[in-house]
This record gives C-alpha cells, structure tokens and sequence, in this order.
C-alpha cells in the first residue's frame, strides 16, 4: 500500500483517544478474567487453558452439570463443545471416519496430477493418513471443528508441535477436500507446525489439556470448548455449594459489552491477530474471523465500552439456537441504537420488521470451499474506503491502536515478533518510515516466523532500508533454505540494486526450487541479460511466457505483463527489434495504461538506432499517455516525451518538456546533469537515440 499524507495534529489528536478508550477495554477484560490470556502449553501436567495455575481448580464439565444439569445438556451440542475430539478406537472413529466416509473421494485444489495423494483409512490405532504404496502413514490424534462446516483431522508427534492434517472434510460439499491453506504444504501429509503454534491451536478447540513431554494425553483431556474454557476453574465453586456456600466462579457476562468482545476474541479473533492489510482491504477470509469483523465496525470502535454492541447481545453460549432467533435478537439489537431506521434509509424501503443482517451483516458464501459464513462487520456493504480518505485515517487509527495495545502486554517471542512487523506495516502505509523501521527492527530482534522476516524485509525495502532488507532476506534463506519465496525475493532486491551477479545466484535458486514460477522466470531471465547471458535470458523469458499462457485463468495479472515486458527487452538486447515490439506490444494491450510498457514500447518505436521498427507517431501518443498519467509532473515520463518529441521534429515541445523534467527532479544531481545534456542536444535541433534497452519504470 502506498504512503498517504503525514498525519496532521488533529489527526494525532484523535488516535490518542481512540488508544486511551481501546486500552481501556483491553485492560478491563484482561483484568476481569485475571489475565486471560492463553499461556505456552507446560511440558507437562494439566493445564486449565486460558487461564494460570495450570490444573488448579479444575472441576470438570460432569462436575458443572450436577447443578447446571439444562445448561450442560444444551451446551453439548453447542458448536462450541464440538469444536474438538480426541480419536481413538470405538465410536469416535464411526463417527469421523465412518466406511461410507472412507469411501468418499478428495476434491484436490492444488495440481491433480501429483502421485503422492494421502487418504484417510481405519488403522489399528483408529484412523491414519496415508500414501498408498508409499510406506507411510501418521495415525489421527484428534478432530478440530465442530462439523457445521467442516472438521480438520490433526496429528500430534513425539516431541512436540502438531501437523494440521492434508485432508478434511467438508459439510458443504458432503466429501473430502484439500485442507484450505495447506496447498502449499510440502509435506504431502501436512507440515509440521511449533509447539507454540500447536498450543495456540489447541486453546480454541479444548478446555484442559494434559501434557506429556510437550505431547496432548488424548483420554486425559478435556476436549471442545466447554464450562471452564470460559468460567474459569470451578472446584472452588461446586465444593462451596456442597457445603452450603457458594464459592466464586467467572462470569463472561459481568463484563462490559466490549470487553466480551475482547473475551471471545480469545478464540474468535481480534483484529491485531490479522494480517493489518487484509483488514484494511477487507479481504473476504476476514468474515471468518467475527471477533475481528465485529471489533472493526464503527457500531462497536466508536461507541462507549458500556453500551458497544457485543457477542452476547446475540449469541447464546450455551444453545444453538435457530438462524431465525438470532437473527431476530440482532434486528431488536439494532433497534436499540437506531431507533429509526425508517427515516435513515433514503432509497430502501425499510420497516422496524425488516432484516437488518441482510444487508448490513450478510452471509458470504464459499469463504472457503463449501462454506460460507456471517460478516461481523458491520456496514453499508462496498468498495474499501480510499486511501488517506476520513473512513481510511479512522479504520488505520483504530488498528494501529489496538496493535499497540497488544504490543503493551505480555506476550510470547514469536507473538511480539509478528505484532511489532504488523504495527511497522500499518504505520508505513500512513507514510511514517523512520517509526515503521522501529518497529520492524523490534519485531526482528525477538522471534519471527519466515513469513514475518519476508514481510520485515518487503517493508524496509519499501522505505529504502535496502541493507536492512537484504540482511532479513539472507536470514530468511538461512532459516528456511528449501522455500523458494525468500530466494526470489532476495534475487529481486539484488536486481533492484543492480548487483546481477548476485541477483542470477538467488533467482537460480529459487528456481530450482521452484521450477515452474512464471514471476522466478521472468525475473532471471532480466537478470541473465544484465549479465550478457543472452541465451539464457530468452530462454527464461519464452519459459516465463509460455507458463503463464498455459495456466491462465482469467484476466491477466501483474506476472504476465511482466513477463512480457521483461522478454521484449531481452529481444531488443538481442537485436531482434521486430519480435520486441510484438512483445511489448502484448504487454501493451493487455494493459493500456501500465506504465512500464508504455516506457518501453515508446522508447524502441522512438529511440531505437534501427529505423525500421521506428513508428514515431505512435511513439508520441505513447509518450503522451505516459506522462499524462502524473499530470505531467513525473520526471522520468517528461524526459521521455521530450525525446520523443525531438524526434518527431517538434524541438520546441521537446525543449519545454525536458525544463519541465528538470525542475522537477528535487536535487538529483546526476539525473539532472544527464538531462542537460539532452536538453542542449535539442536545444541544438538534434535528437537523442537511445543505443541500448532500458527499463525505467519499476
């Protein structure tokens, strides 16, 4: 995302009591709960999740449903309570992974013709993933998911850590398919995710685990979210009834409505928990997330914590309830504010009876394969708000805030790591670079994953901390060698910086890895030609072409238009002026007013020494088109259009043009002494030819 404008006073003014309200909330639920934060799993013991003192006061939900015996019937078949199940031998293995289940096929996303495909099969342990005829398989440990959309079978190894299993299944399409999100996975069976990410996965799919060397006791456990997930520990408070004295226990619904909202987020996500672009863009897989959604919408960031609009205002936790119910309990929520919404809707023609989550909420279907859920953000339904535009500054504000707020508590290595990167993303975007390098190098100096060090580097290259950007890259490499992405991106960076050597090395690395990546081929093919590998660049470059050709799928993206940008500048390197044209050409018309192949096309049917290419009337409506897209103001397109216009015989326009690109260079001495010398050239009624391909625009 781009830079906007430094913030004004006022603006900083209003981001301080947006930060004083949040952090209030945050504080208030946190104490109520008496932290209520999710710990690292122990190595061993029991551990009531959630909350501290390990397995101190557990009561169990049996225990609860002594005396809360209506409460504890409906509750089980709350999706909440189904949320997660060990496996074992018996009923819990018919019921996941019954014949007519074993039976049914794989809807793969990622490539079909691949020969390492896993199923599910019944074992003596229970059931197993496995590959047939591979000689390997990893017996199922648990369920997580409550089956209203799916449920993903899990594997927990010796040692510690978990493998989110390769294949799940699907209530939407009645059958197996791809685990969403594991399409990248190398591992055919599921990558092996850290024993933090495994406790914190865990956490929202059970009540108490036992630990046995940083391993989940399956019988011992207490699995799916039930009574003491949310209440807290209750032996203190079923002994006191037994003698006649109740004894404490939590109660989630004595908070204020925000801080349930935080309190649910525990599970149900909150919006530092988010990649900060995806919620700035709203990107669709944030309806997954209700706590988030529902913490973003202005009925919840700009009301009091007393009267914001919370979870329980139409969720029951311990019933399902009908969609109708829930949906009248929301439509009597909104009324509670807008009293009137008669009068507030100007076209549509609405009543005190008329569904508000229709519009305002709306179910969004397919979010992953087969299922669809509720957006919890709550709004007039389009397009993101502009950059820098009063929505934007107030939504940013607000995130930023609640990224600090989470940053100002306790948190683990890894954690910090990712919400410092993520508060050094959302101040970037604002345009701060010199605070969004603080809190990148915060994030780097604790404990961030390889995605987090990718992103640290995409930043700090994005604000000209090019060392600082390769130094994160060339760690990334270090901590995973066999992925491709932090090679490629490390590749490009060299290639930015003109250092080819190096940029060939990475990119030959990535695409061994990688073999097919259109953008790994593309991108070496322009660093083989940097290097005068001219064979070997349009080798790349027809291979960057062709795949892209065969794997299309729809309108044609940033990969394609560069790579044929990037081959019809190895052509004219090569001096096959003929095919360059039809090459850039492609990119051309694919893309209208994209700024590099406007650059190029105009430069070689312009400047080029070959006259026979040259078509110097399109070359003018080219260039003009190019600087017409920065009103003129971009230096690089007016030194352009000036060389063009001398050759086009119109030295007066060339001369204006070329005064115009100077005054607006801002002190760079070099590009300004370089148009001078152009300026005199036409200043004199010569033209200037360019002798060799350039590419100007990145």
């Amino acid at each position: 995302m781009p830079p906007s404008t430094p913030r004004t006073p006022l603006r900083r003014r209003w981001l301080v009591a947006v930060s004083l309200l949040v952090l209030a909330a945050g504080v208030g639920a946190l104490a109520a709960q008496g932290t209520g934060s999710r710990h690292q799993a122990p190595l061993d013991g029991l551990q009531l999740l959630g909350w501290p003192g390990g397995s101190e006061g557990l009561a169990g939900a049996q225990t609860c449903a002594v005396c809360h015996a209506g409460i504890a019937e409906a509750q089980e078949a709350h999706p909440m309570a189904l949320s997660g199940a060990a496996v074992a031998t018996g009923d819990s293995v018919e019921r996941f992974f019954s014949a007519e289940r074993l039976e049914l096929p794989v809807r793969w996303r990622s490539e079909s013709d691949a020969p390492d495909r896993p199923r599910y099969f019944r074992s003596d342990e229970g059931a197993a993933l496995g590959i047939a005829d591979a000689g390997r398989e990893l017996p199922v440990h648990a369920v997580f998911g409550s089956g209203l959309r799916g449920e993903t079978p899990v594997h927990f190894p010796d040692g510690g850590g978990m493998r989110e299993m390769r294949v799940s299944w699907s209530a939407g399409f009645g059958t197996w398919i791809e685990t969403p999100g594991s399409e990248n996975d190398r591992d055919p069976l599921g990558d092996l995710d850290s024993s933090e990410a495994a406790a914190d996965c865990i956490g929202c799919h059970a009540t108490a685990v036992r630990w046995e060397n940083g391993v989940p006791d399956l019988p011992g456990s207490e699995w799916g979210v039930r009574c003491e997930r949310c209440h807290g520990p209750g032996a203190a408070h079923a002994g006191g009834w037994e003698t006649g004295a109740g004894g404490p226990v939590f109660n989630p619904g004595s908070l204020t409505p925000s801080e349930q909202v935080v309190f649910c987020g525990q599970c149900h996500r909150l919006p530092s928990d988010i990649e900060p672009l995806e919620v700035l863009r709203r990107d669709r897989s944030l309806v997954r997330h209700a706590g988030a959604s529902l913490m973003m919408s202005a009925c919840f960031r700009e009301s009091p914590p007393e009267s914001a609009v919370s979870c329980l205002a139409c969720h029951d936790p311990h019933r399902a309830e009908p969609a109708e119910v829930v949906a009248d309990r929301s439509r009597m929520t909104c009324l509670g504010c807008h009293a009137d919404p008669v009068s507030a809707h100007r076209y549509e023609r609405v009543t005190l009876e008329s569904d508000c989550l229709g519009c305002h909420m709306p179910a969004v279907e397919d979010v992953f394969p087969g299922a669809g859920f509720t957006d919890h953000w709550i709004r007039v339904r389009g397009a993101p708000p502009a950059l820098g535009s009063p929505q934007w500054e107030a939504e940013i504000a607000w995130l930023e805030a609640l990224t600090r707020n989470a940053l100002a508590r306790p948190n683990r290595p890894r954690k910090e790591a990712r919400l410092a990167i993520g508060l050094g993303e959302i101040l970037q975007a604002q345009g701060l670079g010199e605070s969004a390098v603080r809190a990148i190098r915060r994030g780097l100096d604790r404990d961030p994953d390889y995605g987090q060090v990718l992103k640290a580097a995409a930043i700090l290259r994005s604000v000209g901390q090019t060392e600082a950007a390769a130094q994160a890259l060339e760690r990334a490499t270090g901590m995973d060698p066999e992925a491709a992405q932090g090679w490629f991106d490390l590749g490009a960076l060299h290639h930015a910086e003109q250092d080819s050597s190096a940029a060939v090395a990475a990119l030959e690395r990535a695409r061994a890895l990688q073999p097919g990546s259109p953008a790994v081929l593309s991108l070496l093919g322009a660093a083989y030609r940097d290097v005068g590998r001219m064979d070997a660049a349009l080798e790349s470059g027809l291979d960057a072409v062709s795949a892209l050709e065969a794997s299309a799928a729809g309108p044609p993206g940033l990969p394609m238009l560069e790579a044929w940008l990037e081959l019809g500048i190895t052509r004219r390197a090569r001096r096959e002026t003929a095919d360059a044209v039809d090459a850039l050409g492609a990119a051309h018309r694919l893309a209208p007013d994209w700024p590099p192949a406007l650059d190029a096309l105009a430069r070689l049917l312009a400047l080029d020494p070959d006259p026979s290419v040259r078509d110097v009337p399109e070359a003018v409506r080219l260039a003009e088109r190019l600087a017409g897209l920065s009103g003129y103001q971009d230096p690089q397109a007016l030194d352009l259009l000036a060389a063009v216009h001398a050759v086009a015989g119109d030295f007066a326009l060339a001369i204006r043009a070329a005064e115009r690109a100077i005054a607006g260079l801002d002190g760079d001495a070099g590009a300004a002494a370089a148009l001078e010398g152009r300026l005199a050239l036409y200043r004199a009624g010569e033209v200037w030819v360019e002798v060799g391909p350039a590419r100007r625009f990145r």
